[in-house]
């Protein structure tokens, strides 16, 4: 697991590596974050988030203070055939699962 942390006077946050007990947690603050998004149900669901973390693990992270998860990044690199090549989210992205 990776640690990076930033650290004021008044707060102490940690950014490091996403592990699967985080997920139910950024379900959690996705719902509060993106109200328009989740009543869609366009968030991130549980087993994309799994599949993240066994495709790319060090690029999803996420930011903790005093214990809790106050934001995440899901991140992935991706190869297009030609650089500028015209694609979609869900081409690029696997429908999501990268």
């Amino acid at each position: 697991m990776t640690y990076f942390q930033t650290q004021t006077r008044q707060s102490h946050v940690i950014i490091r590596t996403m592990t699967e007990k985080d997920i139910p947690k950024i379900g959690e603050l996705q719902k509060i974050a993106f109200l328009t998004m989740a009543a869609k149900g366009v968030c991130w669901k549980p087993e994309q988030l799994k599949i993240h973390l066994q495709v790319f693990s060090q690029g999803q992270v996420v930011a903790e203070y005093n214990g809790k998860i106050i934001g995440s990044c899901s991140r992935l690199i991706i190869q297009l055939k030609s650089e500028y090549e015209e694609h979609t989210w869900k081409e690029a992205c696997g429908d999501s699962f990268f």
